[in-house]
């Protein structure tokens, strides 16, 4: 569960393109529940993909548990660009 969302920042050329798409994000998230390391996996458009690592790498998540005790985790998330306009 994320405890603190980060938005990420359209990237100005993007929004100017009229550009919009998602970015999947692979998250280590330590067993404090900060993210250790985040890498793209897939994007539609790679103009997002530093936001989408910025904004990833400052999420926080309830520490992972496994059979009651915090463990480290890989998770996937999907960080979502959609113009308001549209």
């Amino acid at each position: 569960m994320i405890l603190r969302k980060v938005l990420p920042k359209y990237p100005e050329l993007a929004i100017r393109a009229g550009l919009e798409g998602t970015v999947w994000v692979k998250l280590w998230i330590g067993r404090d529940g900060i993210v250790k390391q985040a890498l793209v996996v897939k994007s539609d458009a790679e103009i997002f993909d530093d936001a989408s690592l910025d904004a990833a790498r400052r999420l926080v998540f309830t520490a992972p548990l496994c059979m009651g005790k915090a463990v480290s985790v890989w998770a996937t998330i999907p960080i979502k660009y959609k113009l308001l306009h549209r």
